[in-house]
């Protein structure tokens, strides 16, 4: 008997894991140079990152090799949003924009295309190629809505160029 519990629940466990939420932001650096930067609160992780169950209220940034940005992104154009699985309906899922509210500033062309998941969001995303992109793609002021992107898929990631 110990042993059928022993696998029931192992299978169970493997069962969860496997369906656990999951979300990936990738970069492709056209830059040249500069290093590819995700902040989370207290938390900063560099490159490709994976993230298990939902990331929200996180900034994306390409520091300079001078340091130009700033922790939060400061002087800098910035990626920022929340991936995360829809669970109440229409907008509970990922939104993603690019903020150049001040103290952001341009300094490189940005964009972002949620990719995966079911594949129902595939080529949804946005560019920012030059200061004056907003405010169709890029946050200017906190109302400028219409640059943000909503994705409704669960497990969906996130490319940033």
């Amino acid at each position: 008997m110990f042993a059928f519990k022993t696998v029931v629940l192992a299978v169970a466990a493997m069962a969860a894991t496997a369906s656990a939420e999951q979300h990936r932001i990738t970069f492709t650096n056209r830059c040249g140079s500069g290093t590819p930067t995700i902040v989370q609160g207290n938390n900063v992780w560099t490159g490709d990152q994976t993230f298990d169950g939902p990331f929200s209220s996180w900034i994306a940034y390409l520091q300079t090799w001078d340091h130009r940005c700033g922790y939060n992104g400061e002087n800098c154009v910035v990626v920022e949003g929340t991936l995360q699985d829809p669970n109440n309906g229409p907008g509970s899922g990922s939104s993603v924009d690019v903020s150049l509210i001040a103290p952001h500033a341009f300094t490189n062309n940005i964009g972002f295309g949620f990719y995966g998941g079911d594949n129902t969001c595939n080529g949804l995303g946005n560019d920012c190629p030059d200061a004056n992109c907003g405010p169709q793609h890029a946050f200017y002021k906190p109302d400028d809505y219409a640059c943000q992107v909503g994705c409704q898929a669960r497990d969906v990631n996130l490319a940033i160029t």
